[in-house]
């Protein structure tokens, strides 16, 4: 069905997307671009596919543009977004996907444990909050009517606890988010978050590799494993002007798993 026309039209509009080399931000890439979106991926290493690489742009089968970029280096990041735009001008949509998984194991020292803290909340949510500070100022200086959307997760509290240190970070990554909506809407940049249950992607493949879909399915209420398409009509929503009333919330996608 095509939403050409209604208030969910994303043509023509340029999105980009952090992490998109895989998972669920190259799923999102090719959904856009399926529905007359301009897409930009952004990943610190190339997209999953054989074809040819030529400088640091990447065109992959239904993917758009793809730059090289690491989401924690400022400059890098910033380099993107002016090559992203030079090519389709100003960013309507900015979507912050990247993001880590990981967590000291049994046997990890104090100093690794610190370390690995310190990377996953640099990465989930010092550079999300930093990109969404610096997008929401370039939409703001260019009069753009923006959506900045956060990609955090319903995969949290206790019954998570060896995973503590990304817990963490997606909470303290919504918080922020939060605050920084109040303080754009001002000027017309909307700022969300996307909180993804149980879908299998190469980070979260680790629980599926064990078998654990059967524990899993009985503790989510609709009974089954996300699909990415479920995805669609949320990130469709914060992406078009049907969501132009909406700032500052967390959306779960996660088939009831966090009630």
């Amino acid at each position: 069905m095509s939403l050409q026309g209604t208030i969910f039209d994303v043509s023509g509009k340029h999105i980009i997307i952090t992490g998109a080399s895989s998972g669920i931000g190259q799923y999102l890439a090719k959904m856009f671009v399926r529905n007359g979106a301009n897409v930009t991926g952004i990943s610190r290493t190339a997209p999953r596919s054989n074809n040819e690489i030529s400088g640091n742009v990447k065109n992959v089968e239904g993917v758009p543009h793809h730059l090289i970029a690491d989401v924690t280096d400022a400059d890098a990041m910033e380099t993107a977004f002016d090559t992203a735009e030079s090519r389709f001008g100003r960013c309507d949509t900015l979507i912050n996907n990247a993001g880590l998984m990981e967590y000291p194991g049994r046997k990890s020292s104090q100093k690794d444990s610190r370390e690995i803290f310190q990377r996953v909340l640099d990465i989930n949510t010092v550079s999300i909050a930093a990109l969404s500070e610096l997008m929401a100022s370039r939409m703001a200086k260019a009069g753009t009517r923006g959506s900045i959307i956060n990609v955090t997760s319903a995969l949290r509290g206790p019954k998570f606890s060896r995973t503590a240190e990304y817990c963490a970070s997606k909470a303290a990554c919504e918080e922020f988010s939060n605050h920084l909506a109040k303080k754009w809407a001002r000027k017309n940049v909307r700022i969300n978050c996307v909180a993804p249950g149980w879908f299998e992607t190469q980070m979260t493949s680790k629980y599926f590799e064990k078998g654990a879909s059967s524990v899993l399915i009985d503790s989510i209420p609709i009974k089954t494993i996300g699909r990415f398409e479920q995805l669609d009509g949320v990130f469709l929503l914060l992406a078009s002007e049907a969501s132009s009333y909406i700032a500052g919330t967390v959306l779960q996608v996660d088939g009831g798993f966090s009630i």
